[in-house]
């Protein structure tokens, strides 16, 4: 089988099935059988239509590239005509490469990092709808430097269907002190007993001055303790506060 187009020197392209498929230039080639153990071009000849190419077999590969043993640039790419770099490219490692095309290099890749990992390289990838990950998959970040969600405090933020919102004013921690121990509370309800000694929890009537130093020592007691209890919550209050300006869930 040979088509050419018009005229046109014969160039050969394509080998099928031991026939040749010269460099063709009418509108539209098609070639619907692919039979041949290789197809070579040697060169770089151009279609100026639209090729299609349509699989002989259920189980046959429609188009297989196979670089040179020694390729190491490009194996493909899509450029404007008179543009010095391409658009999209794929090197010989099945890197592709994404760029403005022009004069601007690519600048964006996309390529098997690992076993089962695909990465990008790049400086931002934008998606344009929801990101949905099924159960059992999560997000893990790097232990070196970490990973920032958010790069402002404008930016807004929202959990659990919660309304966005940008980063709420700071809290003013007039009293510093912070600890991470919620103790048990040592204050005790006071009671009136007759007989009362001190520091037992029960105030005894009052009846002579012994009595009345007595309830003193006590109430002195109880208050004393609840003080230290307040000031327990105030330093967890204050270390969750500070927890959470660390890791910028507050100001």
């Amino acid at each position: 089988m040979s088509v050419q187009g018009n005229g046109e020197r014969h160039i050969p392209l394509l080998h099928v099935d031991t026939q040749t498929v010269d460099a063709v230039t009418a509108t539209t080639a098609t070639v619907t059988t692919l039979n041949a153990t290789t197809v070579n071009q040697t060169g770089d000849q151009a279609i100026t239509g639209s090729l299609t190419v349509t699989s002989g077999a259920a189980a046959t590969v429609p188009v297989t590239v196979v670089p040179h043993a020694s390729q190491s640039g490009l194996i493909l790419q899509v450029k404007k005509a008179a543009d010095a770099n391409p658009t999209f490219a794929i090197d010989s490692s099945s890197i592709l490469k994404f760029g403005a095309g022009g004069g601007s290099a690519t600048d964006c890749s996309f390529y098997r990092a690992s076993a089962g990992v695909m990465r990008f390289d790049g400086t931002q990838v934008v998606f344009g709808h929801n990101v949905t990950f099924d159960d059992t998959r999560n997000l893990i970040f790097s232990t070196t430097t970490g990973t920032k969600i958010g790069t402002a405090t404008g930016e807004k933020i929202g959990f659990w269907n919660a309304t966005p919102v940008a980063r709420q004013s700071a809290y003013t921690q007039t009293y510093a002190t912070a600890d991470k121990t919620h103790a048990n509370p040592t204050a005790a309800t006071l009671t009136v007993a007759d007989g009362a000694g001190t520091n037992d929890n029960t105030i005894g009537a009052i009846t002579a001055d012994a009595s009345v130093i007595a309830a003193v020592q006590e109430i002195v007691d109880e208050v004393n303790k609840l003080i230290a209890d307040v000031a327990d919550v105030k330093q967890l209050v204050n270390s969750v506060i500070d927890d959470f300006q660390t890791i910028g869930l507050l100001a």
